[in-house]
C-alpha cells in the first residue's frame, strides 16, 4: 500500500479502511440473517474468507497506524475514536452542574469536622503550611488526573484503570471498595448531625452554657459514651451497649442515601445547584457573629500563628496529605466516575482548579469560625486556647453547637446550620456509594436492571457494619476506621493510580488529549508534578507511616481494635490482588477503536485495542 504522506490523507485512509471492514461485517451479517440473494462476495472481488484479503487489510491498518504513531499533535486513539459513536451515558446538565456536584462530593463534613480537629491537634496555624503545600503539589494535580481519566475513557474507576493496563482493574475496584467503607463511618458522622437537628427544636438548646456543658451533652447524653471524653478509651470504658438514638439516626441516614443513589447522577446534579451555596452562607453568618465575641481574636491568632518547630514532626505532613486526599475524595473512584459523566470536550482543567480551591477555601474558612469560638470560650473560662476543648473527632460537634447557642434566635440558626451539614454530608455519602455502585454495574450489568434492589442492599449492609460505631464505644471504632482508610487506603491507591498512568498511559499523552479535546492546555508544571513529585513524596510519607505504626499502636487502642483496622485494609488489598490475577469478565461493549468486532474477554481491554505497552515520556 502506498505510504500516506499528508495528515488529511492519513486520517482519511485510516477511516476508509475501518469503514470497509465494518461494511464487510455488516453486509455479511445481513446476508446471513435475511437470506439476501446478493452476497458480499458478489459485490467485491475478494472472497470474505480469503486469508490474503484479511492480511492485506491488516497490513494496511498497521501501515496507517505506524504513520499515526509519528503524528506530532493528535494521538492515535483520538483519530481512531473520531468515527466511533459515543457510548450512551448519563450526562451532567451543564458544566456548572458538574462543578457543583464535584464540590458536593468534596466539600462535606471533612471540611467542618476533620480539618479543624487536625489543626487543633497539631497546635494551630502550623498545620496550614503543609496543608496548602499538599494541595498545590499533590491534591490539584491528582484531581485533574482523575477528572481527565474519567472524562477521556468515559468509564467509572475500574474500567477507566483497566484502560490504562489490563491488570489495573483491581486498583479501580479497591478504590471503589474503599469508598464504600468510608461511606460507612461517614454515615455515622451524619447520624450525629441528625440527632443535633432533632434536638435543635428544644427551647432552650440542651447544650446551651459553657463548653463543658456542650461536651457533656455530646459525649454522655447523645453518644452514651464516657465523660470527660479523655477519661477512657476503647476497651476501658466498661460494658459496651448499642445506643438507640445513634442507631436509628444512622438507619434514617442510610435510607436518605438510598433515595439519592437509586436515582443516580440525575438527582445529584440538580440537588447540588441548591445545596452547595448553603454551607458558605451559614459559615459566613457564624463567622460574623463570632467576630463580635470577646476573645475571638485570640482564637484566630492561635489559628494563624505557626510554630515552625512543629514542621519537623513527620506526622504533621502525613496528616496534611491524608486530609487533602480525604477532603477532595481522591482515590475513591468518585471523581473518576463524575468525570466520566462529562463529554470529552468539557474544560476539565478549569473545573479541577475551581473544585480543589473552593474545597480548601471552605476548610480554611471553617477553621476561622471554629477558632474564633474557641477563643471566646477560652476567654470565658480563663484558659489557654490549647486547653479549652477536648481535641479529636468530636471537636467540631462541640464547638459549633456552642457557637450556635450564642446567636440570637439560636434554635432557628441551629436548625438551618444542621440542615446545611446534612445536605453536605448526604452529597458526599451518595458520591461514595455511587462510586462503588457504578463499578458493580459495569462488572455485572444485570445489577443495573435491578438498581433499586442493588442500592437497597448496599445501604442495608453499610448500616449493619456501622452498628459497631453506634455503640457506647462507637466513636473509637469510627476513629480507627477514619485513620486506616485515610492513611492506608486512600494514599496508597492514589500512589498506584499515578504510577500506572505514568508507566502505561503517559502523562504527556494525557496532557495532549486534554488539549486536543478541550482546546485548553493543562498547566506546564502539572506533568512534572505528577511524574517527579507525587510518587517519591507520597512514597516516603507512606513508608514512614507504616514504620511508625509498627512501633506504636495508633491512639493507644487495644490490639483487637487495631486489628479491626488492619482487617479492613487487608480486605481492600485482597480485592486489588484478586483482580490482578483474575480480571473481571467483561459486560460492556467492545473497547473503542477496535477493528475486530468480537466481544472482549475482560473490561480491561486497552482503549485503542493495542497492548498496554509503556509510552515514551519526555
Amino acid at each position: 500500500m502506498r505510504k500516506i504522506h499528508t495528515e488529511s490523507a492519513m486520517g482519511d485512509g485510516m477511516r476508509n479502511i475501518v469503514e470497509l471492514v465494518r461494511q464487510h461485517n455488516s453486509d455479511t451479517a445481513l446476508n446471513h440473517t435475511a437470506g439476501a440473494s446478493t452476497s458480499y462476495s458478489s459485490l467485491h472481488p475478494e472472497p470474505t474468507n480469503n486469508p490474503l484479503y484479511e492480511d492485506h487489510v491488516r497490513s494496511s491498518i498497521d501501515e496507517c497506524s505506524l504513520e499515526l504513531d509519528h503524528e506530532p499533535t493528535l494521538s492515535k486513539r483520538s483519530l481512531i475514536e473520531e468515527k466511533v459513536p459515543e457510548v450512551s451515558r448519563v450526562r451532567w446538565g451543564s458544566r456548572l452542574m458538574f462543578i457543583l456536584s464535584a464540590m458536593g462530593a468534596a466539600v462535606g463534613l471533612g471540611n467542618i469536622w476533620r480539618f479543624p480537629y487536625l489543626v487543633y491537634t497539631h497546635g494551630g496555624g502550623v498545620f496550614l503550611l503543609p496543608y496548602v503545600g499538599a494541595l498545590a503539589l499533590f491534591g490539584l494535580p491528582l484531581l485533574l488526573l482523575e477528572f481527565s481519566l474519567g472524562q477521556q475513557t468515559q468509564k467509572a474507576a475500574m474500567q477507566a484503570l483497566c484502560a490504562v493496563h489490563p491488570r489495573a482493574g483491581g486498583v479501580g475496584f479497591a478504590s471503589a471498595l474503599g469508598a464504600y467503607f468510608m461511606s460507612i463511618y461517614y454515615s455515622v458522622l451524619i447520624s450525629w448531625t441528625w440527632l443535633f437537628l432533632f434536638r435543635s427544636f428544644e427551647d432552650p438548646l440542651p447544650w446551651k452554657g459553657s463548653i463543658s456543658d456542650a461536651e457533656a451533652f455530646f459525649y454522655r447524653e447523645m453518644l452514651g459514651s464516657c465523660f470527660p471524653a479523655s477519661s477512657c478509651t476503647l476497651g476501658t470504658s466498661g460494658k459496651t451497649s448499642l445506643q438507640f438514638g445513634p442507631t436509628m439516626a444512622n438507619a434514617l441516614n442510610w435510607f436518605m442515601t438510598f433515595v439519592c443513589v437509586s436515582r443516580g447522577a440525575k438527582s445529584i446534579g440538580p440537588a447540588s445547584l441548591v445545596l452547595m451555596p448553603m454551607p458558605f452562607a451559614m459559615l459566613g453568618i457564624l463567622f460574623l457573629r463570632a467576630l463580635a465575641l470577646e476573645g475571638a481574636g485570640t482564637g484566630i491568632g492561635f489559628y494563624l500563628t505557626p510554630d515552625f518547630s512543629a514542621l519537623a514532626d513527620p506526622h504533621l505532613w502525613v496528616n496534611a496529605l491524608s486530609q487533602i486526599f480525604f477532603s477532595l475524595s481522591l482515590a475513591v473512584g468518585a471523581m473518576i466516575a463524575y468525570g466520566s459523566y462529562n463529554t470529552q470536550e468539557s474544560d476539565v482543567v478549569r473545573s479541577a482548579l475551581v473544585v480543589g480551591c473552593c474545597n480548601s477555601a471552605c476548610s480554611i474558612f471553617a477553621g476561622f469560625v471554629v477558632f474564633a469560638v474557641i477563643g471566646h470560650l477560652a476567654f470565658e473560662e480563663g484558659k489557654a486556647v490549647a486547653d479549652v476543648a477536648t481535641g479529636g473527632t468530636g471537636l467540631a460537634f462541640v464547638v459549633f453547637p456552642a457557637a450556635l447557642a450564642l446567636l440570637p434566635a439560636s434554635q432557628v440558626f441551629s436548625v438551618i446550620f444542621f440542615l446545611t451539614l446534612l445536605a453536605l454530608g448526604l452529597g458526599s455519602a451518595a458520591a461514595l456509594v455511587e462510586s462503588f455502585k457504578a463499578v458493580l454495574f459495569e462488572m455485572y450489568p444485570e445489577l443495573a436492571q435491578r438498581k433499586y434492589l442493588t442500592s437497597a442492599a448496599l445501604c442495608f449492609v453499610g448500616w449493619l457494619i456501622g452498628l459497631c460505631m453506634t455503640t457506647s464505644d462507637g466513636r473509637f471504632f469510627l476513629d480507627i476506621f477514619d485513620h486506616f482508610i485515610a492513611q492506608y487506603v486512600l494514599v496508597p491507591i492514589g500512589l498506584l493510580e499515578v504510577v500506572l498512568v505514568i508507566r502505561y498511559y503517559g502523562v504527556d499523552r494525557m496532557a495532549n488529549e486534554i488539549l486536543v479535546h478541550t482546546e485548553k492546555a493543562a498547566p506546564g508544571v502539572w506533568a512534572h508534578l505528577v511524574k517527579y513529585v507525587i510518587p517519591p513524596g507520597v512514597g516516603v510519607l507512606l513508608v514512614y507511616n507504616v514504620v511508625d505504626e509498627a512501633n506504636s499502636a495508633y491512639g493507644g487502642y487495644v490490639w483487637w481494635g487495631i486489628l479491626c483496622g488492619w482487617v479492613m485494609v487487608c480486605c481492600i488489598a485482597a480485592s486489588l490482588v484478586y483482580f490482578v490475577f483474575f480480571p473481571a469478565k467483561s459486560s460492556s461493549e467492545a473497547a473503542p477503536g477496535l477493528v475486530n468486532e468480537s466481544p472482549p474477554q475482560s473490561p480491561c481491554d486497552p482503549l485503542d485495542g493495542t497492548s498496554a505497552s509503556p509510552p515514551v515520556e519526555g
